[in-house]
């Protein structure tokens, strides 16, 4: 249903990423240094503020391609992701 490939609980926490700019294809150092922030940062930083509030990281998917920016990242309260 979301891409996952496992199935969403109903109080999981899905967070979708979209940068979908048009402004962001090209090879400047402002674009490239967006996507080393976007593929290497962006979804560490996101696990890691995550795990603080309880959730641990179970799935993603990603879109980008082409000067896009999307995805997807599945978490699930560590409790219920260690019973499963």
């Amino acid at each position: 249903e979301f891409g996952f490939e496992v199935e969403v609980s109903p109080d999981d926490v899905v967070i979708y990423n979209d940068f979908c700019d048009d402004d962001l294809r090209g090879d400047d150092d402002a674009v490239n240094k967006f996507r080393t922030w976007y593929t290497e940062t962006l979804y560490d930083q996101l696990i890691e503020h995550m795990a603080k509030l309880g959730y641990t990281f179970i799935d993603e998917n990603d879109g980008s391609g082409g000067g896009l920016h999307y995805g997807a990242m599945l978490f699930r309260k560590a409790v219920h992701a260690a019973a499963k």
